[in-house]
């Protein structure tokens, strides 16, 4: 029973699909409430490079062309070096 419940979160990648939903759910409360609370706005570029590496996961884990790998990758990487930056100005601009 356990057996056949794994196999079917993991194939196609069905628990990747499960978590982009979710992050994307949670993206959209950012940018909801993220239009009166900016901190909360600045959380926007974290959830986008978790669904881009989750997007990256997804792919691989159905066997598409590597090429599709490497652009979530990429993606994912840009939206993190925009997450540092964003909280690197944050942190100069307190002190």
């Amino acid at each position: 029973m356990f057996d056949a419940i794994v196999a079917f979160f993991t194939a196609n990648g069905v628990v990747a699909l499960i978590a982009i939903f979710i992050l994307t759910g949670e993206l959209s409360v950012f940018i909801w409430w993220g239009r009166t609370s900016p901190r909360l706005a600045l959380m926007i570029p974290n959830a986008l490079s978790g669904i881009a590496m989750l997007g990256a996961l997804l792919v691989a884990m159905r066997g598409a062309n590597p090429l599709w790998i490497l652009v979530f990758l990429s993606l994912g990487f840009v939206a993190h070096l925009t997450d540092l930056w964003l909280r690197l100005v944050r942190q100069n601009t307190k002190s």
